[in-house]
């Protein structure tokens, strides 16, 4: 008899792949010569929350982005988001987690930036929710409704991410929770999951 596998709910940034947050608005900043703090304020005040939700294109954004410049003719051609988003350790364990889970990733992210990435993964991912693509981002309980749609029959969930308020939501749904340290210690507590159910 056929048994489904629990789900491994996984963030990507943070997780899989490295966040593009300080590297990439660091090297903008300085592009721009704009101080640091100062853009990502700007950014989390005036289109962060369009750029995840999808509201905005991308190149929208980056249209905002240089106009945050007093320079013109700043040339941002060479800022590439996806450089910056280079694979973590648990990036080779999800062969492995296949085989004992039904791996769903869910993301704020812009599936224009991410997916490409995550190519050579895809065939170990059942689901792949981005928040640009469905409208909304986490933490809204809009986002986690899409993915408890996706997830089949009543297996039990296991839900990874590297921010405590997106774990809050995924518990007030019955999901296990880990938080996704920087130091990759909860790979550790996943194993400890895949051993519970040998």
């Amino acid at each position: 008899m056929h048994t489904e596998k629990p789900n491994l709910v996984l963030d990507v940034g943070g997780v899989l792949l490295t966040n593009i947050t300080p590297v990439f608005w660091e090297e903008a900043a300085e592009l721009l010569k704009v101080p640091y703090t100062t853009l990502r304020s700007l950014y989390k005040d005036q289109v962060r929350q369009q750029l995840w939700d999808g509201t905005i294109r991308e190149e929208e954004f980056w249209v905002w982005l240089q106009q945050q410049s007093s320079n013109e003719n700043v040339g941002l051609s060479n800022v590439h988001v996806t450089k910056h988003l280079q694979p973590l350790p648990a990036w080779d364990k999800l062969k492995e987690w296949s085989e004992c889970f039904q791996i769903h990733l869910l993301s704020n992210h812009r599936a224009e930036w991410i997916v490409p990435v995550l190519e050579p993964i895809s065939e170990y991912i059942t689901s792949m929710t981005i928040s640009s693509t469905v409208g909304c981002s986490k933490p809204d309980p809009s986002i986690f409704q899409l993915v408890q749609e996706q997830l089949p029959g009543s297996q039990p969930v296991v839900f990874v991410d590297d921010a405590e308020q997106n774990l809050a939501m995924g518990k007030a749904i019955g999901w296990t929770t880990i938080l996704a340290d920087a130091d990759h210690q909860w790979i550790d507590e996943v194993k400890l999951h895949i051993q519970e159910m040998k």
